[in-house]
């Protein structure tokens, strides 16, 4: 279900697009801002000792462009996730931000870019075992460099694609002291609206 509201959005929003500005050339504009989203699947955080199943997150950006030389693209993401087994249950809030900045090389209607990404997950648990309870959160941080590529069907509407090369350092979970870090790449689909 899930998959068919994405792509029901994604028709709509490039129907839209298409119509509005299908007479619009992709122009050197001094500045470019938009929304856009992503359709991807990130794994799940291990944070009790179990790694959770993996789960489709959409991420939010807001892609500023200057000159088709530098895009700034802060981004957001939100996401809770519960499960609950006679008495035992997890529940799992994740709160996500990050910025990138990458420098651009323009081919038509095609960018090109590179760049670093860094982003932080606020994470926060609760955990129940029996008649027990137990609370904890923590802080991961990612740092890593991303090379994408993005299509303009018009000055409003563009489709692209990144892959990310990232470092995740997991954060101590409150009363344990220890750390782990993972080394992973990550492919990933967006779409993103300009209004100006």
């Amino acid at each position: 279900m899930k998959h068919k509201i994405t792509a029901l959005s994604l028709l709509f929003l490039f129907t839209f697009s298409h119509h509005l500005y299908s007479h619009d050339s992709l122009t050197v504009k001094e500045f470019k801002i938009g929304f856009g989203a992503t359709i991807e699947k990130t794994y799940g955080i291990k944070f009790d000792g179990f790694s959770n199943p993996s789960i489709g997150v959409t991420k939010i950006y807001i892609p500023m462009i200057y000159k088709y030389i530098i895009k700034i693209q802060p981004e957001i993401s939100f996401w809770d996730y519960s499960y609950e087994f006679e008495n035992n249950g997890t529940e799992y809030q994740v709160f996500h931000y990050g910025l990138s900045a990458f420098y651009i090389f323009k081919f038509n209607e095609t960018l090109v870019y590179i760049g670093p990404r860094y982003s932080v997950d606020e994470i926060t648990s609760l955990i129940l075992r029996l008649s027990d309870e137990s609370e904890g959160s923590r802080t991961d941080t990612s740092m890593g460099i991303t090379l994408g590529g993005e299509y303009f069907f018009s000055n409003h509407f563009s489709l692209g694609v990144e892959i990310q090369f990232n470092s995740l350092s997991i954060g101590s979970i409150d009363n344990y002291d220890y750390e782990q870090r993972i080394k992973a790449t990550e492919a990933l689909i967006f779409v993103a609206l300009y209004i100006l």
